[in-house]
């Protein structure tokens, strides 16, 4: 094959596997910021040892890459605030076990 066409194959093999990363995500950029700032706040708040407190930021890169990926950050909020249960609700709860498993 000649070079120039698998250097287009290739330009366009990263160009559309970034837009496909890019449109799974349902949150914007300071949505994202906003839940990793709060959730490693609360991660460290509530981890009594330091070893703990460090796995903080990738158990929260962990849980937003699941959640971001559940709903909106508007519909995944609402819902964990809500009362009530729903299978949004399981589903992110079901993340949370996963994503702290991950870092024991």
């Amino acid at each position: 094959m000649n070079t120039k066409f698998l250097s287009f194959a290739a330009a366009l093999v990263i160009v559309v596997a970034t837009a496909m990363a890019q449109s799974e995500s349902l949150w914007t950029e300071s949505e994202r910021q906003t839940f990793l700032k709060d959730c490693i706040r609360e991660c460290q708040a509530t981890s009594s040892l330091p070893e703990k407190k460090k796995e903080c930021p990738s158990k929260c890169a962990c849980l937003m890459g699941r959640g971001e990926k559940l709903a909106t950050y508007a519909a995944l909020e609402g819902a964990l605030n809500s009362k009530s249960d729903s299978p949004l609700k399981r589903s992110f709860v079901e993340a949370v076990r996963v994503c702290a498993g991950k870092h024991q």
